[in-house]
């Protein structure tokens, strides 16, 4: 029998509200699983908010998750709420959007999800994606952090769409047709490259895509 996601989520939620009870605020799925995109190796991206969280509350997160299966694919978020309600909007964008709810809402975030927090969350992201790939072109060699930074892109310009539009586009055909024909052109490379991976002899010609669109954001573009 394969692996339930929603029968791990069933277990999880469980646990966690016998261990936190009435002190659980919200807990939710991210990543791959949230997207339908997951693969067989794929991370289990819990995400837990509790009212508060203190050392001892993480040990005892720590534990929980021990006892529950699949525990070297469990990882995550967990804060308390008083922490999230005073983040950094700019990855908030992100982190709603790409949130599936399973107890709670995080709908008083929503106030701080404004195109200003997306247009920061987009300049951020190319910030470090230009410093990723200039150090992996000149260090690393390496097309598996290609791939992973062409997957970054594509969040960052979902943020870009959000930031354009003041909607967040789901679906890749609807956002390439939001989006300018230059991020057009990275989004789509971004999907063939999830789809392909990167081979060694694209590494130059990809790294200098991911360098010029990321010099563009940074610069205002």
């Amino acid at each position: 029998m394969g692996f339930s996601i929603e029968g791990w989520m069933r277990e999880y939620i469980a646990a966690v509200q016998q261990r936190f009870g009435r002190r659980v605020r919200f807990i939710g799925l991210q990543g791959s699983f949230a997207r339908g995109e997951a693969g067989p190796g794929s991370d289990i991206d819990a995400v837990l908010i509790l009212d508060r969280v203190e050392a001892a509350d993480l040990t005892a997160y720590s534990g929980l998750l021990d006892r529950l299966p699949e525990r070297g694919r469990s990882c995550g978020f967990v804060s308390g709420w008083a922490e999230l309600s005073h983040w950094d909007p700019a990855e908030l964008v992100q982190f709603y959007y790409d949130t599936v709810p399973y107890v709670g809402s995080l709908a008083p975030l929503l106030p701080l999800l404004s195109q200003e927090a997306a247009g920061r969350a987009v300049y951020t992201a190319a910030c470090g994606i230009y410093h990723a790939a200039a150090h992996n072109l000149v260090h690393g060699h390496s097309p598996e952090a290609v791939a992973g930074l062409f997957k970054s892109v594509r969040f960052a310009l979902q943020a870009e769409g959000f930031r354009q539009t003041g909607r967040y586009i789901r679906d890749v055909d609807e956002l390439a047709a939001a989006l300018p024909e230059g991020d057009r052109a990275v989004l789509g490379e971004a999907l063939r490259v999830r789809k392909d991976g990167v081979k060694p002899r694209e590494l130059e010609a990809l790294s200098e895509m991911l360098l010029r669109w990321a010099s563009g954001k940074i610069c205002g573009g």
